[in-house]
């Protein structure tokens, strides 16, 4: 591959699960200097998690170390937390900018999601309006700014006028929309993944993820009733092609003021009745019961009181029921076209499923 000089990228959400291996792959596929966004009061920690994922061998180590570096923000602060004399110098010599950082927490109050999802776009694109070098910029959104729509949603501007599910859609939604008019004068293209899975490598989920949290709960024996539809075609794809894709399409010109849809595609949708017979066979647990929302709340209510513990958790799996009873379907044609020739990971649940349950009965068995 060509490798690219005198590029850099500033990448907010580098620490994260996509956030950070997308900035590996710029390191190791591109002679770009990488500046990544860390939070105050952490910048220590955060840069030890983001080295951890970026460095490969010890051949790789220092060429990628000293492209790498880190400047603190926050993107629930005005400007992102940027200091000034930081900002202006960054804006100088940034030439691709991914924002990738956003709170993905369901249950927030809406007017803390759009302090760091909403208000945290505003101000990176203010920030990249200062940039004059700059020559794409990458916003990270969701497929589920779709919210309560059914139907085939087309890679193209989001309409609420159904409305969201919580308020992580309507603050991402939103933040979306801020994208949408910014692309009249910046070279702005939205990614829109559906539900990431894992890492293809070693099956790796964050233990935050709802994906993970489902599985895990199956696997520990403790969900034996889930709330949904056993017919309802569930978008899952591994992180690896969501990075596949975001790395394409920064190449391309054409791909300002366009919209993405970065998931498994129609042929590799899987079923929710089929991936929990999956998940049930290979953890060794008998069929879980698919029930109504309704339904799933009375069961947990009747478990709360046997395992009070356990209450924080159904809770929290009572947050995933509109995407388990059914969603959008969403087109991707713009994303195979900007990927054409690419060689892609595999996107099949059933292709790389039991990378992720190594992963999680480990770490079930550990916890």
């Amino acid at each position: 591959m060509t490798r690219i000089v005198d590029e850099h990228l500033f990448l907010t959400g580098g620490t994260g699960f996509i956030g950070s291996r997308l900035a590996r792959a710029w390191l190791r596929r591109t002679e770009a200097r990488v500046t990544l966004l860390v939070r105050p009061h952490g910048r220590s920690r955060d840069s030890r998690r983001g080295g951890e994922t970026l460095v490969g061998d010890e051949s790789q180590r220092a060429r990628i170390a000293e492209r790498t570096e880190f400047v603190t923000g926050d993107l629930g602060a005005p400007a992102m937390g940027l200091a000034p004399e930081d900002a202006a110098l960054l804006a100088e010599s940034v030439t691709h900018i991914i924002h990738a950082g956003a709170d993905l927490r369901f249950n927030l109050p809406l007017d803390r999601a759009r302090r760091v999802n909403t208000s945290g776009t505003a101000a990176a694109l203010d920030f990249a309006r200062r940039c004059p070098n700059l020559m794409a910029f990458q916003y990270l959104g969701t497929a589920y700014v779709a919210g309560r729509r059914r139907g085939v949603v087309r890679e193209e501007g989001a309409n609420g006028a159904t409305g969201h599910n919580n308020s992580y859609e309507r603050s991402k939604y939103e933040a979306e929309k801020l994208v949408d008019r910014a692309m009249a004068d910046l070279p702005a293209s939205v990614l829109r993944p559906t539900i990431v899975t894992c890492d293809l490598a070693d099956g790796y989920c964050p233990d935050t993820s709802a994906f993970y949290r489902l599985l895990a709960g199956i696997a520990s024996g403790l969900l034996t009733v889930l709330p949904g539809r056993s017919d309802t075609m569930l978008d899952m794809v591994p992180v690896d092609f969501v990075v596949e894709a975001a790395f394409a399409i920064a190449r391309r010109p054409d791909a300002a003021g366009r919209y993405f849809h970065l998931g498994a595609g129609e042929e590799n949708l899987i079923s929710l009745g089929d991936l929990s017979a999956l998940a049930c066979h290979t953890f060794g647990r008998e069929p879980t019961r698919i029930v109504s929302g309704a339904e799933f709340q009375a069961w947990a209510d009747r478990m709360r009181r046997r395992v009070p513990e356990a209450g924080r958790f159904l809770d929290e799996v009572a947050l995933y029921a509109p995407y388990l009873e059914g969603h959008a379907r969403f087109d991707d044609r713009n994303t195979r076209g900007a990927m054409n020739g690419t060689s892609l990971p595999p996107r099949a649940m059933i292709e790389y499923f039991d990378r992720i349950a190594s992963y999680v009965r480990d770490r079930t068995h550990r916890s």
